[in-house]
């Protein structure tokens, strides 16, 4: 009988575990994988923001983000430099681990090779039916905390709510010529509903990906296309995966909490889901750990949780996919009239002055004040 089990060693997963078991309870992490942070697909850009609020070493870091420049549908470019770094780019792997050390001297067991591939809740505990490369067994736990990135299996099992849509993403390493600052492309002609990036990792190496509403390969090809002058080498191997969009309903039944993507917990203008996964994983570290000491993980108690990090961050997540959404709808044509009321509307000193990489509200708004981005909008929309 164990306290808690979280199901997937994930940022969100594994700092769930470090705070709950540095609580003291009894924690054990399953996970899927052959080791931490393997096979990850993710662009790996973490906030400044996030390293100061959660104490994060800079051992991981493989480049920095101050500078950027994002290209329109017609090609003209527009530079932005903030006045401090705004971001990192991580390896993956080690960024992982490092969360992982927390919790393995924080007390908590992290299994690899542990599929968890069913999950029952009884009156007084929860089973889980775990699959590893030896053999299957049941484990019995107080509470499960569900980290399982967009794999929603065990969230339908259980009767929690999922994702309302996601967009798709691939990605690769190249190396490529010229350098530069992390560089974003819009269009519809790149990724409809979505866009482009090349992020520089050091060594002439980037990572080149998009995200899109559309079909993911076939925008991927394009990109390649617009880049080719530049790449140098073709990629290892080129990455696919589902991004959850939209705000999560319900993420808490009786003995289960779900953290992370699998909670929604995502940057909706971005995809980013890091910083967000692990606001997520602390406010429920705290609720969970609140609910274990007064006897009580029903549901009825762990609906706090879902009502706290709503409260941190559902209306940036609400925010950010209707703006997402409305920008998807724009035309290339469209898009370019933006593009130029943005460079010359005095936006960049806003943007100097106010902006955060995760928090996206006070630009959404800044912009959809100007003349011009109002205009194209308006239009757009009909009105």
């Amino acid at each position: 009988m164990r306290d808690i089990v979280v199901v997937g060693g994930g940022p969100a997963g594994l700092y769930a575990a470090h705070s709950l078991a540095g609580q003291g309870y009894d924690v054990l992490v399953l996970d899927r994988r052959h080791a931490i942070g393997e096979r990850v697909v993710c662009t790996g850009i973490v906030s400044k923001e996030a390293f100061d609020r959660f104490g994060l070493a800079l051992d991981s870091v493989l480049s920095e983000i101050q500078e950027l420049r994002l290209v329109s549908p017609r090609g003209s470019c527009l530079d932005y430099r903030h006045p401090e770094v705004l971001a990192y780019v991580v390896d993956r792997h080690r960024f992982d681990n490092q969360i992982r050390q927390w919790a393995h001297k924080s007390g908590a067991e992290i299994r690899l090779e542990s599929i968890a591939k069913r999950v029952r809740v009884e009156r007084n505990y929860v089973r889980v039916f775990v699959d590893s490369s030896t053999r299957t067994y049941e484990i019995h736990a107080a509470l499960v905390v569900l980290a399982t990135g967009v794999q929603d299996r065990l969230q339908r099992q259980l009767g929690l709510s999922v994702p309302t849509s996601y967009l798709r993403a691939a990605q690769a390493e190249f190396a490529i010529e010229g350098g530069g600052p992390t560089t974003v492309y819009v269009g519809q002609a790149v990724a409809p509903g979505g866009f482009a990036w090349v992020v520089p990792i050091g060594e002439g190496r980037c990572r080149v990906g998009l995200m899109t509403e559309g079909d993911a390969r076939e925008c991927f090809r394009g990109l390649l296309e617009r880049l080719e002058k530049n790449v140098h080498q073709r990629a290892a191997r080129v990455d696919f995966k589902p991004i959850a969009q939209g705000l999560v309903s319900q993420t808490y039944a009786d003995r289960v909490v779900a953290v992370g993507e699998a909670a929604g917990q995502i940057k909706t203008t971005t995809g980013g889901g890091i910083y967000f996964g692990l606001l997520g994983a602390e406010v429920a570290a705290q609720v969970v750990g609140q609910a274990l000491k007064r006897g009580d993980v029903s549901g009825r108690s762990l609906r706090e949780y879902d009502r706290r990090w709503k409260r941190l961050m559902g209306g940036e997540i609400k925010l950010g996919l209707w703006a997402r959404r409305l920008a998807g709808r724009l035309s290339d044509t469209e898009i370019e009239r933006a593009f130029q009321a943005v460079r010359g509307d005095g936006f960049l000193t806003f943007a100097q002055k106010h902006a955060r990489f995760d928090w996206h509200r006070e630009v959404i708004s800044y912009l959809l004040q100007m003349p011009g981005v109002r205009e194209v909008v308006s239009r757009s929309a009909g009105l």
